[in-house]
C-alpha cells in the first residue's frame, strides 16, 4: 500500500467527520502475504473495543468513498493510543503530531516490542 492510498482514507475518514487518523502505520504481516494498515485515533479510544462495529463501519464507508480499490476492511486494524505498538513508535519517534519525521531502524527492541524493521515517515 503506498502512502498515497493512506492519505487518501485518511483525508476520507476525516471529511466524513468519524475521526481524525493522528496515526497511520502500514505494516507486513507475520507471513508477509498482506500489508495491514493500522490506524490510531485519540476518538478511537472512546470506540475500541467496546463500539469497534462503529468504528469499522466508518472506516468501511471511507473506503468505499474514497474509492480505494486495493484496499479491503480485512487489510484494516483500528488500534487505541495506548496499545503497544502505537506507544513504542512514538517513543522512537518523539515528536509532535505537526511534526515531519523520517527514520529507519532494524531489529530492535522498544518497551519490550521486538520490531524486526521498521520504517517512519510521518506529516501531519
Amino acid at each position: 500500500m503506498n502512502a498515497v492510498l493512506e492519505q487518501t482514507l485518511a483525508e476520507e475518514i476525516q471529511r466524513q467527520d468519524s475521526f481524525i487518523a493522528e496515526l497511520r502505520l502500514n505494516f507486513n504481516r507475520r507471513d508477509k502475504s498482506r500489508q495491514t494498515l493500522m490506524i490510531a485515533s485519540s476518538q478511537l479510544d472512546t470506540l475500541v473495543p467496546k463500539q469497534m462495529s462503529l468504528a469499522f463501519r466508518s472506516i468501511g464507508d471511507a473506503i468505499a468513498a474514497s474509492g480505494v480499490q486495493s484496499l479491503s476492511i480485512s487489510d484494516v486494524k483500528l488500534g487505541r493510543n495506548d496499545d503497544p505498538l502505537p506507544k513504542a513508535i512514538r517513543i522512537c519517534i518523539r515528536t509532535d503530531t505537526r511534526s515531519l519525521v523520517r527514520a529507519h531502524f532494524t531489529s530492535t527492541t522498544v518497551n519490550g516490542i521486538f520490531i524486526k524493521e521498521m520504517i517512519v515517515l510521518r506529516a501531519a
